[in-house]
């Protein structure tokens, strides 16, 4: 996945994490993976259900969702997600998440989610979309505000056995934030990185009843 004396590449438990300066920014990238005792179909319902996946935590700092309303799956940076159909005629399997962020500062975005099946394998995938690129999808859209000037996940789904079930997750991120490119801060960087993927994968395994 990253090339070789190009990355700035490490292993923070299990999950690999590099970055890379290009241009006026830095490229971010991590992959992770794990096998769950579950069917692949259960399994895809836990990774598409990105708007329950906040920090109850952040409940006070809500305006879109009920304050009461309790996350099933823990995002350390997510005050609230809510779920929007695409105007895209041609988009059947996708739909938007608009998130809504906090770390030290307010942040917000819509992510394009789209999914596909295919034998033994499932593919979700999902893309913050740019202010310019929004008006395809949804009306009147609120500002995207990020650190980022582009960001995308893909989860890879096989099914082992009925119910055993293994989960890729790939992630790609560039930045021009001043911050975020300083060589002091990219071990820090890192590791956040690595523990917000490894915190997704690991959602992918809380049981409710």
């Amino acid at each position: 996945m990253f090339p070789s004396l190009l990355w700035a590449e490490k292993t923070i438990e299990g999950v690999t994490v590099a970055s890379l300066k290009k241009d006026k920014g830095r490229l971010i990238s991590a992959k992770a993976s794990k096998i769950f005792e579950l069917d692949i179909k259960t399994v895809s319902k836990k990774v598409i259900d990105f708007e329950n996946k906040c920090n109850n935590d952040l409940r006070r700092k809500r305006k879109l969702i009920s304050k009461e309303s309790n996350c099933l799956y823990p995002n350390k940076n997510v005050i609230e997600a809510v779920k929007l159909p695409s105007l895209k005629p041609n988009c059947k399997k996708c739909f938007l998440i608009f998130r809504r962020i906090y770390n030290r500062s307010y942040f917000q975005h819509y992510d394009l989610i789209e999914s596909s099946s295919s034998g033994i394998s499932t593919i979700i995938n999902h893309r913050m979309l740019s202010n310019e690129k929004l008006s395809e999808y949804i009306t009147q859209p609120k500002k995207t505000r990020s650190a980022f000037k582009s960001l995308s996940g893909q989860f890879k789904l096989t099914k082992l056995e009925d119910k055993k079930t293994k989960v890729e997750y790939f992630y790609k991120a560039y930045t021009e934030n001043w911050l975020l490119n300083l060589e002091i801060t990219q071990n820090t960087l890192l590791e956040n990185v690595a523990n917000g993927v490894r915190a997704t994968i690991d959602a992918i395994g809380i049981v409710h009843e």
